[in-house]
């Protein structure tokens, strides 16, 4: 999905930077769609900070409100953007939206979802697109950061803002079936 972005950035519009930043933003984080929706530029914490982040301040439970740390890649993208959004006249302050509509307001959650399967139709590696949606990032992160941490599911779970490791575990169903697979084609 990482190249069908960079292959929409090169349109230069406003929709397809917004759209490129979305891919970025949305594998890197595992943030909800919603959360990224409701973004502002002051919950992007760069400055200043050995450990860059973005703090989630609203979300579906109490256990939504967290800290996500950025990947240095990440912030590179992030500062990318913010440069373009300085080039279109916004602004990056406190309660400027992240993304920002048209209309200068907070895009909608299915707004997210336009612009992930506008990126997604440049993605002809990918079977059957049609069973993607926003919330796929968030699935693909954290079964990436579940093997990248040794498989520790509560780090997974904080990551996530969910209140229960049971809810991160259903998330990871799709990576148990790819372990079930493995095993069972050792022998053949």
């Amino acid at each position: 999905m990482f190249q069908a972005a960079e292959k929409r950035k090169q349109l230069n519009t406003k929709a397809a930077i917004k759209d490129w930043i979305l891919i970025h933003l949305g594998f890197s984080t595992g943030l909800r769609a919603s959360e990224i929706a409701a973004l502002s530029c002051h919950h992007i914490e760069l400055e200043n900070n050995e450990n860059p982040n973005i703090f989630v301040e609203t979300g579906k439970t109490i256990h939504s409100r967290r800290r996500v740390p950025l990947d240095p890649y990440l912030v590179t993208k992030i500062l990318e953007y913010r440069e373009y959004k300085r080039s279109w006249g916004e602004t990056w302050q406190e309660d400027e939206p992240f993304l920002r509509s048209s209309h200068g307001e907070h895009y909608r959650r299915e707004n997210l979802y336009i612009m992930f399967k506008r990126v997604l139709k440049l993605a002809t590696t990918i079977q059957n697109p049609q069973r993607f949606y926003t919330h796929s990032m968030r699935h693909t992160f954290a079964v990436r950061v579940y093997k990248q941490s040794r498989y520790n599911v509560e780090l997974v779970r904080q990551l996530l803002g969910h209140s229960s490791i049971e809810v991160t575990m259903a998330y990871l169903a799709a990576f148990n079936c790819e372990k079930i697979q493995a095993v069972k084609g050792l022998y053949r």
